[in-house]
């Protein structure tokens, strides 16, 4: 998810149900994490498509294709607890 989409959905009132839609993903998620990426590392950056059950789709996801390494990302974040200002 783009930087600025994140931004976008963590001002609003339920991010957690606005992600499970652009997403198109079988649950809601409560947490999250943050990822920085190395230069070097290649990814793959697609768009989630419409699923009838699950969501309408349209977040960009971006994908480790090589060089994935587990200390690119924060241990998981809680959606609730950024969304009341605990990251902010």
């Amino acid at each position: 998810m783009r930087v600025e989409e994140f931004e976008e959905i963590m001002g609003l009132p339920d991010p957690g149900k606005v992600m499970k839609d652009r997403f198109a993903l079988s649950g809601v998620p409560t947490h999250f994490s943050e990822v920085n990426l190395p230069e070097d590392v290649v990814v793959h950056i697609g768009v989630a498509s419409h699923h009838p059950k699950l969501g309408r789709g349209g977040g960009v996801q971006i994908e480790i294709i090589k060089g994935y390494q587990d200390e690119f990302f924060s241990p998981a974040l809680s959606l609730d607890r950024y969304e009341k200002g605990g990251r902010r």
